[in-house]
C-alpha cells in the first residue's frame, strides 16, 4: 500500500482515521518512505490512555511512547535523518492540527514532550536545552491568532515541566521564560517584523509585572543588548 491508496481508501469512507493510522505505522515498521497526514498521527493515539481523566502529562508522555502505532508512526517521522529545522516545523505543525477547542491541552504537551525527548537525544543543545522546544512552540505561536497565545505558552510550560520532573518545576519555569526571551531577542534580529509580533503575543500570555513577564522581558532585554553590541558582551 502506497500513501495514495491509504488517502484513497481513507476519502472512500472504508478505513477509520485509527485504521490508516494503523496502516502508517505498519509501512513505518517496514522503513516504506511516506508522509503522514496530521491527523493521522493524532489517531494513531487512540486508546492509549485507559483513564484521561485521572492521567498526568508525565504519564501520558510514558504511555504515549509504550503505545505501539504512535510509536512507530513517530520513529518514522520524527526520524534522526531529519534536520532539527525540519524536526521543529514539523512539530509546530502538528501543534497548530491538535490546537482545536475541544482538544486537550495535556495531552497535546505529551505529545509536544514526547517530541521533545527524542529531538534532544538527536539534536542536544549542552548549552540552552530548552531551545529547541521553545523554537517549535515560538513558531506555531507565530502563526496562530494572538487569543491562542497564553495557551500554547502554557503546553510549552507542562511538557517542559513534565520532562524535568515536580521537583524541579520551579527552576525550570524560570530558565523557560528566560529562554523565550532571549529566543525571541535572537529571531529579532534576524527576522524583526516576525519577532515584533511574536513579541506583544508573549507580552499577552507572560505580562509584565508576573514573575514569567519580567523574566521573559529579562531576557530578551540582555540578549538583545548582547546582539546590538557584540564586542561588548564578547568582552564581558
Amino acid at each position: 500500500m502506497t500513501t495514495e491508496v491509504l488517502e484513497m481508501l481513507d476519502g472512500d469512507g472504508r478505513m477509520t482515521p485509527g485504521e490508516v493510522s494503523m496502516a502508517f505505522a505498519q509501512l513505518a515498521k517496514w522503513k516504506v518512505t511516506i508522509s503522514v497526514p496530521h491527523r493521522y498521527a493524532v489517531a494513531s493515539l487512540t486508546d492509549a490512555l485507559a483513564n484521561r481523566a485521572r492521567t498526568s502529562v508525565s504519564e501520558r508522555i510514558d504511555a504515549f511512547r509504550d503505545h505501539p502505532p504512535f510509536a512507530t508512526l513517530s520513529q518514522a517521522l520524527w526520524s534522526p535523518h531529519r534536520s532539527l529545522r525540519s524536526l521543529t516545523l514539523q512539530m509546530s505543525k502538528l501543534l497548530q492540527a491538535m490546537l482545536h477547542p475541544q482538544s486537550d491541552d495535556d495531552s497535546i504537551a505529551a505529545v509536544l514532550g514526547t517530541w521533545y525527548g527524542r529531538v534532544r537525544l538527536l539534536h542536544p543543545f549542552p548549552d540552552a536545552p530548552l531551545k529547541p522546544v521553545c523554537f517549535a512552540v515560538l513558531h506555531a505561536l507565530s502563526q496562530e491568532p494572538p487569543a491562542k497565545s497564553s495557551r500554547l505558552v502554557g503546553i510549552l510550560r507542562r511538557a517542559v515541566i513534565a520532562m524535568a520532573g515536580e521537583a524541579r518545576a520551579m527552576d525550570v519555569e524560570r530558565q523557560l521564560a528566560t529562554e523565550i526571551g532571549t529566543l525571541t531577542a535572537e529571531i529579532g534580529h534576524h527576522v524583526p517584523a516576525v519577532a515584533a509580533s511574536l513579541f506583544g503575543r508573549l507580552c499577552i500570555a507572560m505580562p509584565q509585572g508576573t514573575v514569567d513577564g519580567d523574566l521573559f522581558l529579562n531576557g530578551y532585554a540582555v540578549r538583545a543588548g548582547q546582539l546590538q553590541n557584540p564586542q561588548s558582551s564578547a568582552a564581558g
